[in-house]
């Protein structure tokens, strides 16, 4: 049995019988004169393209729900982009400073569905 062996940055390296990817295309896949190597890898590239949507939408609920937290949930994009936009160009490390110290006070009290 030939194995496919998948290999990208946000997850385990994979195992795949090449008869079993040659299954599980999708009909619009051609099998070409390339054959199962141009099926493994577009295989991979979905793989991977799928596990980085994945931590990138899991990263931006995590973001979400600091607007949840700090009770602005209720503003509207403007304002909270406006918000943020301000504190990028804040330059002072004591004002950073101070954010974190008041920010990771809350972490604590709260039952957080994640950890920092």
């Amino acid at each position: 049995m030939q194995l496919a062996f998948c290999g990208h940055k946000h997850a385990a390296l994979h195992a795949v019988p090449a008869a079993a990817l040659v299954a599980k295309t999708a009909p619009d896949v051609s099998l070409n004169l390339l054959g199962p190597n141009r099926i493994i890898v577009s295989f991979c590239k979905r793989q991977s393209a799928k596990a980085e949507r994945k931590a990138r939408a899991h990263r931006l609920i995590r973001q979400g729900v600091l607007f949840d937290l700090a009770g602005l949930a209720h503003r509207g994009r403007g304002e909270l982009l406006g918000l943020l936009l301000a504190a990028a160009k804040t330059e002072d490390p004591g004002r950073w400073a101070h954010w974190k110290e008041v920010g990771e006070a809350l972490w604590p009290k709260r039952a957080m569905p994640f950890k920092a």
